[in-house]
């Protein structure tokens, strides 16, 4: 994965923030946002939890989150907001300078891609986090500024 990509990828929160033409309240973007949110279990080869993290789609199948989350592992699953469990068919790309990996789920078509944004963060921007820290399934959304 190139620098480019990678600075890409980290710009998912930017890319929500804008509904109908407009800036968005945090709760919009929530909701607007959240299905394509998807929580990533690293198993170990007992099929021990190892590690959680969240991560997003991007294109039908795959899914982007951190690589500090899959860096350990034996065998990966994503979990919906809905609380469908699928299984990671591979890691496609990995950034480790920018921490970033990226997830084929072959089986996981049907959620929404969200939008990358090709800008660069502009200093004072807003932006919305969302995610399932400490395994903590869809329990934290959070807004803050560049």
């Amino acid at each position: 994965m190139d620098m480019r990509n990678a600075r890409l990828l980290a710009m998912l929160f930017l890319v929500c923030s804008v509904v109908a033409g407009r800036s968005a309240t945090v709760a919009e973007v929530a909701q607007q946002c959240a299905v394509s949110v998807v929580q990533v279990v690293m198993l170990d080869g007992q099929d021990h939890r190892l590690s959680t993290g969240s991560g997003f789609v991007v294109a039908p199948g795959l899914v982007v989150t951190c690589y500090h989350v899959v860096a350990n592992g034996v065998a990966a699953q994503v979990k919906t907001t809905d609380k469908i469990s699928y299984p990671v068919a591979g890691v496609v790309a990995v950034s480790r300078e920018h921490d970033l990996a990226l997830l084929r789920v072959t089986r996981l078509t049907d959620l929404p891609a969200l939008a990358l944004s090709e800008g660069e963060a502009t200093e004072g921007e807003a932006v919305v986090a969302l995610g399932s820290p400490l395994g903590l399934e869809g329990s934290s959304t959070t807004d803050g500024v560049v």
